[in-house]
């Protein structure tokens, strides 16, 4: 019983940090471009990957704090629903290339971000 809480509390908490983070970055962006999921995206991924290596490698986090940092508040943070459903958008509105870049920041920065974050916490 006790996981599912530490999930769902967490995840409640990512998921309004997500929905503020990016609708705020929304509102200053005056393009077509959905700049505040990638953003998010990147973001979550170098602190999940962060928190990954150092919560497992060190032994820092317990399963509960794993549950609610990593699997709650990393998993409602990140976006990738968001991120697909923005990207079917911009192709079915014609916008092929702002969809093609969103593709590629999603992907690529954001696995850039994750690897950021393990070598940071090898090093911190």
């Amino acid at each position: 019983m006790w996981p599912i809480v530490f999930v769902a509390v967490g995840g409640a908490i990512g998921a309004s940090l997500r929905y503020t983070l990016s609708t705020y970055i929304a509102y200053r962006c005056l393009n077509n471009f959905p700049l505040g999921t990638l953003l998010v995206n990147i973001l979550g991924c170098l602190v999940v990957g962060y928190l990954l290596v150092k919560g497992f490698e060190t032994g820092l986090l317990t399963t509960n704090w794993r549950l609610f940092l990593i699997v709650g508040i990393g998993g409602a943070f990140t976006t990738f629903s968001s991120f697909s459903f923005e990207t079917v958008q911009l192709m079915r509105e014609g916008f092929f290339l702002m969809a093609l870049l969103n593709i590629m920041g999603n992907l690529f920065l954001c696995l850039l971000a994750t690897s950021i974050g393990i070598v940071l916490a090898k090093i911190g």
